[in-house]
């Protein structure tokens, strides 16, 4: 949430079990993130531990230059502009979108093949998720979009059960 989201919602509720939370947390006034910036790297931050110059994750709209645009075959110059929102679904007209649509995602060569960059593969470091998964023990995330992919690591096995309302996994 954003600051002005607790707010609004504290008004309207407020005898809230996050009114209470509040009442025996911490609220960090002078925390800030990298700029511009928007939930992608400050769920990173969060889920990493890193700032976007460790996990590569500057903004969820940025432009790499080694990477090719979607369906593009990984011809051309290289350089594209890279986008892990709501235009990587389906359909982004629906509310259940149908998940990440793989004809809509850049592309990059790895090992001289053309390859699919899913949002999980921008991620230059471990997830919380992944440290935890690889010790055997189960992990679970939900988020609203598909994109949120991108928190089951570079690995792409970092969740057991991901829950974006859009795909099933």
């Amino acid at each position: 949430m954003h600051s002005s989201d607790v707010e609004k919602y504290l008004a309207v509720r407020p005898n809230s079990n996050i009114s209470q939370l509040l009442q025996h947390g911490y609220e960090y006034t002078d925390a800030y993130t990298a700029a511009p910036s928007d939930s992608f790297p400050g769920s990173m931050a969060q889920f990493t531990g890193a700032t976007p110059k460790t996990t590569g994750v500057w903004y969820d709209d940025i432009w790499v230059r080694d990477y090719y645009d979607a369906g593009s075959n990984c011809t051309g110059p290289p350089g594209a502009e890279v986008q892990y929102a709501e235009n990587i679904d389906y359909n982004s007209t629906l509310l259940w979108s149908g998940g990440i649509d793989p004809a809509n995602l850049p592309e990059t060569l790895a090992n001289g093949k053309c390859q699919k960059v899913y949002p999980h593969n921008r991620l230059r470091v471990n997830t919380i998720w992944e440290v935890v998964h690889s010790k055997g023990l189960q992990t679970a995330y939900a988020d609203k979009h598909p994109a949120y992919d991108i928190v089951r690591g570079p690995s792409g096995t970092g969740l057991s059960v991901g829950y974006f309302p859009e795909i099933q996994s």
